[in-house]
């Protein structure tokens, strides 16, 4: 098929912060599952990007991309205010009508009304979080999330959550219209094990052993670091055959000395040869320590889809995780579950795992059947 006659799609990296990670990751993951689809029904993808995020385009593979330069708000109070004064979104200016567009996602910001215009606009909000951990977050942050949720149900033309639970989340606390279209976009993660690595060459950089768990997030408090240094605290009593790898960017703009306040209690309790803190380091490192793990370690206290979980799903990995809804619909009965504060209950099944007394359990293997489930997902919200 040529391209001028594929579906226009353009997709915003320009809305993610260069630190959101697992923003990245989404959108990115996005793309190259549309690889998964017969030729005919591949889109042709606009990927508006800037320098912030410019870094992040190399992990895109896919025939049908096009490269767009499109600055990012610097403010986005200020492009409220020009908007407002234009009678246009500056958030996407005139890009739609420039490139022909069919749709573009994810738009979030709606300062005007809907827009009157032949594309089809989608939004995307990952999670809820400010409605059940309000300490987490600023007044006036809280004030602007609410606007900008209760702005986009009235003038986006359609809705993609990513999970059940999430949804389950806006028709709790929102009057969602019965008129508009949402969409539970399950995402899924297309990483494989690093070939090129060896096992001795990466535990030797990073001075790791042979028996590790590994704990792969930002360092948010809600993503609870603390309930795994609280179980190690009791570990190390007993036993010192182990020790926790903890990946991720080490820094939490909501909590001042956050990670600080970890590494303190590390270093108060002797826990030092029992942790490794690396802080954010090469992906395809990260992937190969998480595959060589004794499972990997998801206690977060609220997820909108954890793509650590998605990531462990690809790789096969067995999972220990907090029992959220969502990751009970992440991993059904797949998962070795604890309740988010229970020390004990983590610390029972990270020895079960140590003693060989805890049986492995089924991985995902239908990682082609999923992959294609989330491309057919994603094209079909464009279509409807």
């Amino acid at each position: 098929m040529e391209l001028a006659n594929r579906t226009r799609i353009g997709i915003l990296f320009t809305y993610f912060a260069a630190d959101w990670i697992g923003g990245h990751y989404y959108l990115i993951n996005i793309i190259n599952s549309l690889n998964s689809l017969p030729d005919a029904r591949r889109p042709h993808i606009f990927v508006f990007y800037d320098h912030k995020v410019e870094s992040s385009l190399a992990l895109i593979s896919y025939p049908y991309v096009t490269y767009v330069y499109h600055k990012a708000p610097a403010n986005n109070y200020l492009n409220y205010l020009k908007s407002w004064l234009s009678r246009k979104n500056f958030f996407i200016g005139d890009i739609i009508e420039k490139y022909k567009l069919k749709g573009i996602y994810p738009l979030m910001d709606f300062p005007l009304g809907k827009p009157a215009i032949s594309s089809k606009v989608v939004s995307w909000f990952p999670d809820f979080q400010h409605r059940f951990y309000p300490e987490y977050f600023s007044k006036i942050n809280i004030f602007f999330r609410e606007l900008r949720v209760k702005r986009l149900l009235q003038r986006t033309h359609a809705l993609v959550l990513s999970s059940q639970d999430a949804y389950n989340h806006l028709k709790r606390f929102y009057d969602v219209p019965a008129s508009l279209p949402v969409h539970i976009l399950r995402f899924v993660s297309q990483v494989e094990r690093p070939q090129h690595l060896s096992f001795d060459e990466i535990t030797e950089l990073y001075q790791v052993p042979k028996r590790y768990f590994i704990v792969s997030n930002q360092f948010y408090i809600h993503k609870n670091h603390w309930v795994v240094l609280k179980a190690l605290e009791q570990l190390k009593q007993r036993r010192n055959d182990f020790i926790v790898v903890f990946t991720g960017k080490e820094e939490d703009y909501k909590v001042t000395n956050f990670v600080q306040g970890l590494k303190d209690f590390v270093t108060e309790k002797g826990l030092s040869d029992y942790v490794r803190f690396l802080g954010v380091i090469p992906r395809t490192h990260q992937l190969y320590l998480m595959s060589q793990s004794i499972a990997v370690v998801q206690p977060s206290k609220f997820e909108g889809w954890s793509t650590v979980v998605e990531d462990a799903k690809t790789l096969q990995v067995q999972l220990i995780l907090s029992d959220i809804d969502v990751h009970q619909e992440q991993m059904q009965d797949r998962g070795f579950y604890f309740s988010p504060d229970d020390v004990d209950g983590l610390i029972t099944l990270m020895e079960g795992f140590l003693d060989n007394t805890i049986a492995p359990k089924p991985t995902f293997d239908d990682f082609e059947q999923r992959i294609s489930t989330f491309a057919n997902t994603f094209v079909k919200i464009f279509q409807d």
